[in-house]
């Protein structure tokens, strides 16, 4: 049971380091440019969340859980390198943690003290607050950097970094450990569960005190901007404070069940390790899940992580618009109503042709002899006919493969209004059609411009 159990440990951790962290670098990314209808104070905590939950990633899962499975015997491994890990964890964990505080109190700051917010709900305290925390707890863990021994030394290379039995048993070190844990996670939880219910009575109290002044009946529905605006915070505030709560609470468990035992974690059986590892896992899962909340919970999120899909896409295809394409392309397939023509190829070569003369000037459905493809504006293209060698040459705003299969159902058609049906249909008619495209280009106006002053013949 264990052995399955540290197979899918493995596999999990991989998991959490290959989703976590671009999902949030991406969350990082888009609330940085804040546009997702938020405060500029609300959108300094959460991208600080997301940097602490990402940093969480980086130093817990990819430097030390999965360092510890698929890279046994790194220099990762050697006790002063192990322990500034540990140290790293620590930090990143406490700073994700009480992050997600300071987030709640500025929510509730800013719903239910009308009078605190002008001065407390600022980007500039905000700042404070966040670096305060930061080195404030990067100040509590040091001493952690003590609480760990070798547990091997070969060649006089200390390796590992184990927990030392008197940190279970000698009293400073006991109550180190109730402090690190009362600071993290069981006063958040407190102080969560206390502003969020502040915060659920003030709202409840108000819309009623809102409903009455604006006369509203129960029958009757009329949008308030601000209930709606308070609404949303309180979804994303709670969805939030939910998942943190729920995914720490094994943690939590495990530790109130060794200190209250006074049971050495290194001594448990199967069942009770495994229990201690799923909350490791849970810790690890909640910094993943911030993201996830953010998309379901604003729309305007999603419609910027949308934007951010589309853009590279968008990009790419607005260069590739802009060169010649010259690159092999055959369809093999033909549809129903190109059955007439024996045999049908759309190649894209590139032309080896230059412009005959300056001077001339031929119409864009005009057929030339050895003529290069003329660039003027959007898609232009040349049809060559295989018995005589005559070039057609056009343009289109449309669809290339819309625009030949006009041509193509002309020629089926004997149409003698179009110049490459009647031309092609003229005895002795052409058994095969070849379509060559020299040249490509899509182009605005101003480009337009300067390629009619440049290949205009």
């Amino acid at each position: 049971m264990l052995a399955a159990f540290i197979i899918i440990d493995k596999i999990y951790y991989m998991l959490i380091a290959v989703i976590g962290v671009p999902v949030n670098v991406v969350a990082i990314a888009i609330l940085s440019r804040g546009k997702c209808g938020l405060s500029t104070c609300t959108t300094r905590y959460l991208v600080a969340m997301a940097t602490a939950d990402l940093l969480v990633i980086i130093t817990d899962v990819i430097l030390y859980q999965m360092n510890l499975y698929y890279f046994q015997g790194s220099f990762l491994h050697i006790t002063p390198v192990c322990t500034v890990v540990t140290f790293m964890v620590c930090v990143a964990s406490d700073c994700s943690v009480w992050f997600t505080v300071t987030f709640s109190s500025d929510r509730f700051v800013a719903i239910c003290c009308q009078k605190l917010k002008t001065k407390y709900c600022t980007v500039k305290i905000a700042t404070v607050i966040l670096a305060t925390t930061c080195i404030l707890f990067c100040f509590k863990n040091i001493p952690l950097y003590f609480t760990r021994e070798p547990g091997v030394v070969i060649d006089n290379v200390p390796w590992f970094c184990n927990i030392k039995p008197s940190y279970y048993t000698e009293l400073r070190w006991v109550v180190f450990d109730w402090f690190d844990k009362a600071l993290t996670p069981l006063i958040p939880f407190a102080l969560i569960l206390l502003l969020n219910a502040l915060t659920v009575r003030y709202i409840l109290v108000a819309s009623q005190i809102r409903k009455g002044l604006r006369g509203q009946s129960k029958e009757q529905k009329h949008s308030d901007p601000e209930m709606e605006s308070r609404r949303r915070s309180v979804i994303l505030l709670f969805t939030i404070s939910g998942s943190f709560i729920l995914l720490w609470s094994p943690y939590v468990i495990n530790f109130l069940y060794y200190s209250i035992a006074g049971i050495d974690p290194k001594y448990y059986n199967n069942s009770l390790h495994i229990f201690e590892r799923i909350g490791y896992m849970l810790l690890s899962l909640s910094c993943c899940t911030n993201t996830f909340i953010y998309g379901v919970t604003q729309s305007k999120f999603r419609e910027q992580f949308r934007s951010a899909i589309k853009y590279p896409l968008a990009l790419l295809h607005k260069n590739l618009s802009k060169l010649l394409l010259f690159f092999p392309l055959t369809i093999p397939r033909i549809s129903s109503h190109y059955k007439a023509l024996n045999h049908v190829r759309l190649i894209s070569r590139i032309s080896t042709h230059t412009p005959s003369s300056p001077s001339q000037n031929h119409g864009p459905h005009t057929l030339l002899s050895g003529e290069a493809a003329i660039y003027l504006y959007f898609f232009q293209c040349r049809i060559h006919c295989s018995q005589c060698g005559l070039l057609y040459i056009g343009q289109t705003k449309r669809r290339l493969g819309d625009r030949f299969a006009e041509q193509l159902c002309s020629f089926r058609k004997h149409a003698p209004q179009l110049p490459v049906a009647c031309h092609l249909n003229n005895p002795p008619p052409c058994s095969h059609v070849h379509i060559f495209i020299l040249g490509l280009l899509q182009c605005s106006s101003e480009d337009q411009r300067m390629l009619e002053q440049q290949h205009l013949i």
